[in-house]
């Protein structure tokens, strides 16, 4: 409806924010919080901005389920290995343990950590517009309703700023339903790009408007795989604004594929240098120490093929302006990276990646 799919596993930029250099790995987590952890099935801390259903989290989860809700950063106090506590408690406790930090959404159990990268578009835009986490914990979808366009009573109550050169920025109401002001207010400016910010969400109308999207699109998937705070309009504004060469060839023809094959062509530049490193270190590690037996030749395979990977996204991030068709290859080799269980099925991951290093010119 909106375009709004996220798909957050794109960016691997998963780490942790820092803590007090005190904090040691086995320090243990407070008392009244596994109490209460294991006394409710939702526990909020202090601060915590993101909200459930908490009759449909109730009907929805198993006994077994729990779900810790806190804000931006409100983990940080339990030291830098709060993650690998958590993880213990629940895996002693017998429970599966959801943990909603801000808008960074993850599930622990069993030992292992999943971040719930996989839900719905309407999910993951209820939580940017309205912080409402529900679908995404439960894995459901709720329907969201047409926009509905704004009257021009409501037009004139919505105060207007010039927030940024060239850009009408507009703050709507919290909440549903969602109403369609970014349309009006594009005919009272047309030759200005409006902005309308619906929580978290902009919605964008008026000249350069898909442009604009495309660049919302991207600093949303790099935004929501990161603990911490994030203020997600100054983010994508500050990207509209500054970003002086479109994001993609003015000969394209408009974008209309979903989300996923959008930000794909722009990963390595969404996540940066240190993203990108990020998620091929952790997929090295991973891989290292997952303890499977490996043969000679499936260990030189996947080598090979994650120096190539590596190569591919280093010649990404060095090309002024890359060929979208090169950001795809990238993103298709390290999703198949992960997937690759043989020799072959890692030499068809390599050979992904040089087709993407012949398009940036990296490799003849």
């Amino acid at each position: 409806m909106r375009g709004v799919g996220i798909v957050l596993a794109v960016v691997g930029v998963l780490g942790l924010a820092g803590a007090p250099a005190s904090a040691q790995p086995d320090d243990p987590l407070p008392p009244e919080l596994t109490d209460q952890l294991a006394r409710e099935r939702i526990v909020r801390l202090p601060g915590a901005t993101v909200t459930v259903d908490d009759g449909r989290i109730s009907a929805g989860l198993s006994p077994q389920d729990r779900v810790l809700i806190a804000p931006a950063g409100g983990l940080d106090g339990y030291g830098p290995h709060f993650e690998t506590l958590l993880l213990s408690w629940a895996l002693k406790a017998g429970v599966r343990l959801t943990v909603v930090e801000g808008l960074w959404i993850a599930r622990l159990y069993d030992g292992h950590r999943k971040l719930l990268d996989d839900s719905g578009e309407q999910a993951r835009w209820r939580l940017i517009a309205y912080g409402d986490a529900t679908d995404i914990v439960l894995g459901t979808a709720t329907e969201e309703p047409p926009p509905v366009p704004a009257t021009d009573a409501q037009l004139d109550a919505l105060a207007v700023n010039e927030d940024r050169p060239g850009v009408r920025l507009a703050t709507a109401p919290a909440g549903p339903p969602f109403i369609n002001y970014a349309s009006g207010l594009a005919k009272r400016f047309p030759d200005e790009l409006i902005a309308v910010a619906h929580g978290g969400w902009l919605e964008f109308a008026g000249p350069g408007r898909e442009r604009a999207t495309y660049l919302r699109d991207v600093a949303y998937a790099a935004a929501l795989t990161k603990r911490g705070a994030v203020d997600l309009v100054d983010v994508v504004l500050d990207r509209v604004v500054v970003s002086p060469r479109p994001v993609f060839d003015a000969s394209e023809p408009p974008l209309q594929e979903g989300w996923s094959v959008r930000v794909n062509r722009v990963v390595p530049m969404a996540a940066g240098g240190a993203g990108v490193i990020g998620w091929l270190v952790a997929m090295f590690v991973r891989r290292v120490r997952g303890g499977r037996s490996e043969t000679d030749g499936m260990r030189l395979a996947r080598a090979e093929a994650f120096a190539r990977i590596e190569e591919l996204s280093a010649s990404l991030l060095d090309t002024e302006d890359p060929d979208s068709r090169a950001g795809e290859r990238y993103a298709t080799a390290r999703t198949l990276f992960d997937q690759a269980q043989t020799a072959d099925a890692m030499a068809e991951v390599g050979r992904i990646a040089d087709e993407g290093l012949e398009l940036t010119g990296g490799r003849s």
